[in-house]
């Protein structure tokens, strides 16, 4: 294939220039008619060559970008799955750090409300007795809290040396009768199949059917 040949193909030029020329002088006539449909056809002409004269570029880009798109998925295919075992092993730790961590914490806050509990019934037991035994009792409870073992620590928040978490909102349809209309994309294809195979006698909601015709040769 002469590449070329399509980049100064000499014809091209010419059709747009007969093309050009009708649509400068318009249709007053039948014979200004006629000419413009012949110049049509010249032109559809023209657009077949040129579909046709680029259609081994395409096959070939096609062809290569395919064969690309094969090395490349082979070689994410020797990373990709051991990439998300382990970023799914980080996060499962993540997860299970941060469930201690608030397991710590909620174990420290009860600790807290004990004490506090424990201290408020010792003050209320030493205002309550005699003055000569107040200091007896609030010194016998400052020796158990001092023995008492000491609150759970919390453990820090769980980090990862070069990483951090980053939002990835995903999505997946669980009920596509359900999707609100703005969502929903119409198959033309499918529409325009339907409409072409009954002439238009086809009726669907919301479509509008017309003909529009367009030039082709007739055997002579």
């Amino acid at each position: 294939m002469n590449t070329e040949i399509i980049k100064t193909a000499p014809e091209t030029v010419e059709v747009a220039g007969l093309l050009s020329s009708r649509i400068s002088a318009g249709i007053l006539d039948q014979a200004s008619a006629d000419k413009a449909t012949l110049a049509v056809l010249t032109g559809k002409d023209m657009v077949k060559k040129i579909r046709a004269d680029f259609a081994p570029l395409k096959e070939a880009a096609s062809a290569s970008l395919e064969k690309i798109r094969d090395w490349e998925k082979a070689e994410l295919a020797k990373i990709q799955p051991l990439l998300d075992q382990l970023s799914g092993l980080i996060a499962a730790w993540r997860q299970a750090e941060t469930r201690k961590r608030l397991d710590a914490e909620a174990a420290a806050r009860r600790a807290r409300e004990e004490l506090d509990r424990n201290a408020e019934k010792i003050l209320l037991e030493a205002q309550a007795a005699p003055p000569e035994e107040q200091d007896r009792i609030l010194a016998e409870a400052a020796a158990r809290e001092r023995e008492a073992p000491p609150a759970p620590a919390v453990p820090p928040a769980p980090k990862t040396a070069g990483l951090a978490p980053r939002d990835n909102w995903k999505f997946r349809i669980v009920d596509a009768a359900a999707l609100p209309r703005e969502y929903l994309i119409p198959d033309e294809v499918k529409i325009g199949h339907a409409v072409r195979t009954s002439k238009g006698l086809i009726r669907i909601a919301g479509v509008e059917t017309y003909n529009d015709p367009t030039m082709a040769k007739t055997r002579i």
